[in-house]
């Protein structure tokens, strides 16, 4: 590294706040903080199950490998990333006995990564504590709310609006088993 003279400021005083005010509404910005948030939470609801390590890669590549199980080149594309990125990563999901890998029955010179029973199990137990999270939220900024951003995101995410488990259905189902329907309430 060479020794440059400073440059002459980059940017006003104004121009960073105006950046930054628009930093703080960008939507692609939000929705990575939000997932932050998300996954602190949930690394505190599993921290006496699982090390935050291990969760951090499983969280990053057990929600894009089927339940039946998903070519590496396949959870690459979800992912965005290398099939070899995803091979470093499934080699510490193989090594934790989460995963195996399984000849695929629509090819025979293909493989399937799947869950074994502990990576069920650890999903049984990731999805118990995002449960638990998601009442948290529930209480702190009300179901009625809730359930419009999880319309929302689930609108982004698929392409379409939510159908079967829709936010109604999983409001009512909460509502009746005694949570609080809004914030008012």
């Amino acid at each position: 590294m060479t020794n440059r003279p400073p440059t002459e400021e980059a940017v006003s005083e104004k121009q960073a706040e105006e950046i930054e005010a628009a930093r703080r509404q960008a939507l692609g910005r939000l929705l990575l903080l939000a997932r932050e948030n998300f996954f602190k939470r949930i690394e505190q609801a599993t921290a006496d199950m699982f090390s935050a390590s291990s969760l951090r890669t499983s969280g990053t590549l057990l929600p894009f490998i089927d339940v039946k199980g998903s070519r590496t080149t396949e959870v690459a594309r979800r992912l965005g990333v290398t099939k070899q990125a995803v091979g470093r990563s499934i080699k510490i999901l193989l090594d934790e006995g989460l995963v195996e890998f399984v000849s695929d029955p629509d090819d025979g010179r293909a493989f399937l990564i799947r869950y074994t029973p502990a990576g069920i199990k650890r999903l049984s137990q990731t999805h118990e504590a995002i449960r638990r999270v998601e009442q948290e939220l529930d209480r702190e900024l009300g179901t009625d709310r809730m359930c419009v951003v999880r319309d929302v995101l689930f609108e982004m995410a698929y392409g379409r609006p939510s159908r079967a488990a829709s936010s109604q259905e999983v409001q009512s189902k909460r509502s009746t088993s005694g949570k609080r329907k809004s914030r008012g309430s």
